[in-house]
């Protein structure tokens, strides 16, 4: 419900003072031309991303005019376009390696948060948003796990981490401590503003940065460390579902963006089983 409000205020705030018998299905398509450029962080949308607006609109429209609010469906005419869900490319171990040695020889605070962040991503697997919303109770570094009070797929759970995440975890919480305004934030990567977490424009545009420094190629994303994490460990287990677990995947079907249950693999396994 807090995603579909956000998306008709974005819709409201393009619109302006414009009443809502008078919107039009040109006033919807500028607005919606708009959101796809990036309104309003000029960070441009996705197909996926503009199909969900696009559902949002569609849904908001057909109960004004249910409800009698408006004699006609601007909307009606709005139509979800064709996506291809191309596979996410995921950042490689000797690309990690160079990310995290760059990071490493600029000393400043802001690079240890960095460390930290990417780290997260990258030995946790965890989404972007998740590590975001993260404070300093969520994590029980003495048992090497973390919870996540709300996630995509629950309610709340913890989730294991491994011994290298835990170890620079507890190096940035020392930086951390040592920095009064920051020390004072409930969030464990705090933003600007130290009573709410880092947004998700400041660290694209961190990664962007960074990406730059350590020449790694322009097409990885924030996403391509829980690509990475992904494929990683299946290529250590050969288990997809403890990899799906592992994500905090809903459906096992989700892994599949990720990882590539190849036929050879598949006969292998076949043959180890059957003979």
């Amino acid at each position: 419900m807090e995603s579909y409000s956000k998306k008709l205020e974005l819709l409201e705030e393009l619109i302006g003072d414009l009443l809502i018998h008078k919107v039009t299905g040109s006033t919807l398509t500028q607005a919606l031309i708009r959101l796809e450029e990036g309104y309003p962080r000029e960070m441009p949308r996705s197909g996926a991303s503009m199909n969900q607006i696009r559902s949002v609109v569609r849904t908001f429209f057909s109960w004004t005019v249910e409800t009698g609010r408006v004699p006609r469906n601007p909307a009606a005419d709005l139509r979800l376009a064709k996506v291809i869900n191309l596979p996410t490319p995921p950042i490689s171990e000797n690309e990690l390696s160079l990310l995290f040695d760059a990071i490493r020889r600029e000393d400043s605070f802001l690079a240890r948060r960095d460390e930290a962040l990417f780290a997260f991503y990258a030995f946790s697997g965890v989404r972007r948003n998740e590590a975001l919303a993260l404070r300093i109770d969520d994590l029980d570094l003495s048992e090497k796990r973390v919870w996540y009070s709300k996630t995509k797929t629950t309610g709340g759970e913890y989730r294991a981490i491994p011994s290298k995440l835990k170890l620079i975890l507890a190096e940035y919480l020392i930086h951390r401590a040592a920095r009064k305004e920051h020390s004072r934030s409930p969030f464990l990567f705090p933003g600007r503003n130290f009573s709410r977490p880092l947004s998700a424009r400041d660290v694209h545009l961190r990664f962007e940065h960074w990406k730059k420094v350590a020449i790694l190629q322009p097409k990885l994303t924030l996403h391509s460390f829980r690509a990475g994490f992904a494929n990683r460990l299946y290529r250590v287990t050969k288990d997809a579902v403890l990899v799906s677990n592992a994500m905090g995947h809903k459906s096992l079907s989700s892994i599949n963006r990720y990882i590539s249950l190849k036929e050879d693999s598949i006969r292998s396994a076949m043959e180890k089983a059957f003979g």
